[in-house]
């Protein structure tokens, strides 16, 4: 099928591509001298696609721990002619070894696993939303193991767990960059945190105007809508 950009991509699995993906990739801003970006949990490649149209030039890895799913965005490489920038490892993100990486993406399961959680029946869907393989402390040490100094990282999380976020960003040496809250509606609730952060910066944070994704039921806010559209990737081609 199409991507929202219209370029060929295939999304078969549950949850391989889907609002947060979207988001996540509208927010973030890549420094110019962006030389290499980590994906970690890259599903069927859709960050690692997005990003690429933000750089031209950055070599993209995407780090993913479902077999099923790496071959599917190793697939999608193929099909979109970026075998010579963008690439796939199987692998568990706490196994790899990486150093001195310009950026980090991330769109991390959201929820704590419990015996008794509510939980798909869809195995990867489960893997995808909830903490079975990979915890938040675990994708926070990591992204503060791969970075250089200087180095930046993106991520999307829900906001019911900001304070544990913070609380690990100092653990690890990490500075929260900017912040914008995601709400549904205009009225009720934030139910997503888009975040950027650094490693070796001074402390310096910038609260975002936050985004709202529906005027009602059916109706995309005109920010959602330009999102859609790919406005992000038009502004920063120029």
């Amino acid at each position: 099928m199409k991507n929202l950009l219209g370029t060929p991509f295939n999304i078969e699995g549950q949850d391989a591509f889907n609002l947060d993906t979207i988001i996540l990739a509208d927010f973030t801003k890549l420094p110019r001298n962006t030389k290499t970006i980590l994906d970690f949990g890259t599903g069927a490649g859709a960050l690692m696609f997005y990003l690429s149209l933000k750089n031209k030039t950055s070599k993209i890895i995407g780090i993913e721990i479902q077999e099923k799913r790496a071959l599917l965005a190793k697939e999608n490489i193929i099909h979109n002619h970026l075998e010579d920038r963008l690439s796939v490892l199987n692998e568990d993100i706490r196994n790899i070894k990486f150093e001195e990486v310009d950026f980090i993406i991330c769109n991390p399961p959201f929820f704590k696993y419990q015996i008794d959680s509510n939980i798909s029946k869809f195995e990867e869907q489960q893997i995808a939303r909830h903490e079975i393989y990979l915890t938040l402390e675990d994708v926070i040490k990591k992204i503060s193991e791969c970075l250089k100094c200087k180095g930046q990282f993106s991520i999307i999380h829900r906001p019911s767990r900001l304070e544990e976020i913070l609380r690990l960003f100092a653990k690890y040496n990490l500075v929260l960059k900017r912040l914008k809250f995601v709400y549904p509606k205009r009225r009720g609730e934030a139910n997503h945190l888009l975040i950027q952060g650094g490693k070796g910066y001074e402390l310096g944070l910038i609260i975002e105007p936050p985004l709202f994704v529906y005027e009602n039921d059916t109706t995309h806010t005109e920010e959602m809508t330009s999102i859609y559209k790919g406005r992000s990737y038009s502004e920063d081609s120029k």
